[in-house]
């Protein structure tokens, strides 16, 4: 899993920045992917939840995480998913139906994201602290039901439940209270990103017809689905 040759950056960074400045301030993207998902928790995700790497983005993240708290002054900022608009090509549909339909999904609009790392530059209070970023009340669902308001957008039904993994996935809702109290951020919710998906009435129509092919398409990605056919 681990690959220490690619790992030095981080440390190399810290030593030139205590160069540059007599008391640098660094804010470090990491992730919640640090975190282990637990189907069973009650609530949501908190930071003082144990971490443990389940590959080996996590271990360097939580490595890293490490060397930036040797850092007098530091921000560590933990990030959920980041809602970015993609092609529908062959990556995109692997990691589409590479996550388990009940996963409580969080999703950060990028540029909520980006203005939590510029005011976490700004607010004094930032120092130190380790937050998560995420999308708060309004862009917590479940990938089912996310997906479901995607396709619907589109024009296309739900595909079937044997067309996604069962496989634990990482994802949560986050407990964001502290950082969205001290920087203000979550601006975009959820319902703001479906409509911008969402296809003219025209379109919609011309793909509820062909409907069919597109889901043949589709599901020639999906891993489970291949596996339940073969068997």
């Amino acid at each position: 899993m681990r690959a220490p040759s690619t790992w030095g950056g981080t440390q190399q960074l810290l030593e030139r920045l205590r160069t540059a400045a007599p008391r640098p301030h660094l804010v470090f993207i990491s992730s919640y992917h640090v975190h282990p998902y637990d189907a069973a928790r009650p609530r949501p995700l908190l930071t003082s939840d144990p971490v443990a790497p389940t590959d080996a983005y996590a271990e360097h993240k939580i490595e890293a995480e490490a060397q930036v708290r040797s850092l007098e002054r530091h921000t560590i900022l933990r990030f959920s998913s980041i809602l970015l608009d993609r092609k529908p090509d062959a990556e995109t549909l692997r990691v589409l139906f590479g996550i388990p339909l009940e996963t409580r999904f969080e999703l950060v609009d990028p540029r909520d994201g980006a203005f939590a790392v510029a005011r976490s530059l700004a607010v004094p209070e930032a120092v130190g602290q380790t937050w998560f970023i995420g999308g708060g009340e309004r862009r917590q669902t479940t990938y089912r039901a996310f997906c479901q308001n995607l396709f619907d957008a589109q024009g296309l039904q739900m595909l079937p439940d044997e067309a996604f993994s069962t496989k634990p996935f990482i994802g949560d809702w986050l407990d964001t209270t502290e950082s969205q109290m001290r920087l203000q951020y979550q601006r975009h919710g959820l319902d703001e990103y479906y409509l911008s998906q969402r296809r003219p009435a025209f379109v919609r129509g011309v793909v509820r017809v062909i409907a069919p092919i597109v889901r043949r398409i589709m599901l020639r990605h999906s891993e489970p689905w291949k596996a339940r056919a073969a068997r």
